[in-house]
């Protein structure tokens, strides 16, 4: 329950070392992978469209995630699809999604001008030069 920083963690999600997932699904909830501490890595279906928050709370030892061509819809406000994956270090998209793309450290919309997540587990990330950044606007009142 992730609002309370408990990720679903018990003796039995500590078995699990590899996530495979039919490839009738199309869509996974909210939360219902956290808590597997273990899992180091996940095989997402081909036809999985949308994503959820939180899917992957908790996932301690996710190291990589490959998502699907057929995504539309990657949840990342709030907590996000990987919150407290600290070790996730790669995502890879398949270059025919038409949504997202990923590279560097981050994932970012398919014309490179808005970016959803960054999921370097490095001490510094540079926000690629394809991301507007707004003008600061400074000392103005209302």
């Amino acid at each position: 329950e992730y609002y309370h920083g408990i990720d679903g963690s018990n003796a039995l999600t500590k078995k699990v070392k590899q996530i495979q997932i039919p490839e009738t699904v199309t869509e996974i909830e909210t939360c219902c992978f956290g808590g597997f501490d273990n899992v180091s890595s996940i095989t997402l279906p081909s036809k999985l469209k949308e994503l959820e928050y939180n899917v992957f709370f908790g996932c301690n030892n996710l190291e990589s995630v490959v998502l699907p061509e057929a995504l539309e819809e990657l949840t990342i406000w709030g907590f996000g699809v990987f919150e407290r994956c600290d070790k996730l270090n790669k995502i890879e998209i398949s270059e025919k999604n038409t949504k997202y793309t990923a590279q560097n450290g981050c994932i970012m919309s398919k014309d490179k001008k808005t970016l959803y997540f960054v999921y370097s587990n490095k001490k510094t990330f540079k926000i690629p030069s394809t991301i507007p950044i707004p003008a600061l606007r400074i000392g103005t009142t209302a």
